[in-house]
C-alpha cells in the first residue's frame, strides 16, 4: 500500500503570542504593528461594547457564565483576524487596522441588536441585558491607553445619556448614531 505522509504544522506563534497578556499590552501590540505598516490613508476604529445586566442580584457564576456567552456571540460575528479583548468584566473591544469608523458602524451595530434580540435565561428566568456600543477613530499619534479610556467614556456617555445604544467619537467627543433597524429574529440562549 501507499504510505500517507502527514504534514505537521507548529502552532502559529504570532496569533498564540498575540493572544497573551494582559488586553491593554495585547493592544498595544497591534497598535504598534499598525504603525509601523505602510501609511494608510484610512483611519482605523476601535469598537467595544459594554454589558449592563439589570438583575443585581446575578450570582458570581451565572454573570460569568453569561459574560463569557456574550463573549463568544461578539467572536462569532467577526472576522476571524479580530482579537476581542475583554477589558473588564462586561466591556469587550477589539480594533480594526482596516476599518474607517463610518464603516466600523455596520459590524457593531449588528453584534449590538443580535444581543438586544437575545432572551439569555437561567432557570427559566430571562435575564435582563443592556448592551451599549461605542466605536472611536484612531490616529498614529494617540496612546492605546487613552483610545481605551475614550471608548469606555463614550460607552459611559450611551449609558448614562441613554438617547440611544450606540455612541461614535470622532476625535471631537461623543455622540449618538442613529442605528438602523435590522430584521433579527429573536433567539434564546440558555446560560448555565
Amino acid at each position: 500500500g501507499t504510505a500517507t505522509h502527514r504534514l505537521v504544522l507548529p502552532p502559529r506563534t504570532s496569533a498564540l503570542r498575540e493572544a497573551e497578556g494582559p488586553p491593554e499590552t495585547v493592544f498595544e501590540r497591534q497598535f504598534a504593528a499598525w504603525r509601523k505598516s505602510d501609511p494608510r490613508e484610512e483611519i482605523p476604529c476601535l469598537s467595544g461594547f459594554m454589558v449592563t445586566v439589570q438583575d443585581t442580584a446575578l450570582d458570581e457564576h451565572v454573570r460569568s457564565s453569561l459574560m463569557q456567552t456574550v463573549y463568544a456571540k461578539i467572536v462569532g460575528q467577526l472576522r476571524k483576524d479580530r482579537r476581542v479583548l475583554r477589558i473588564e468584566d462586561n466591556q469587550f473591544i477589539w480594533f480594526s487596522p482596516d476599518v474607517h469608523p463610518d464603516d466600523g458602524l455596520t459590524p457593531v451595530e449588528r453584534i449590538r441588536q443580535i444581543l438586544a434580540n437575545t432572551r439569555f435565561l437561567h432557570e427559566d428566568n430571562a435575564l435582563v441585558v443592556a448592551v451599549q456600543a461605542a466605536v472611536v477613530a484612531v490616529s498614529a499619534q494617540d496612546r492605546p491607553s487613552e483610545l481605551i479610556t475614550c471608548l469606555q467614556r463614550t460607552l459611559q456617555h450611551a449609558l448614562e445619556k441613554g438617547d440611544g445604544p450606540t455612541c461614535v467619537d470622532m476625535g471631537r467627543g461623543p455622540s449618538f448614531m442613529q442605528p438602523p433597524k435590522l430584521d433579527l429574529e429573536e433567539t434564546e440562549c440558555l446560560i448555565e
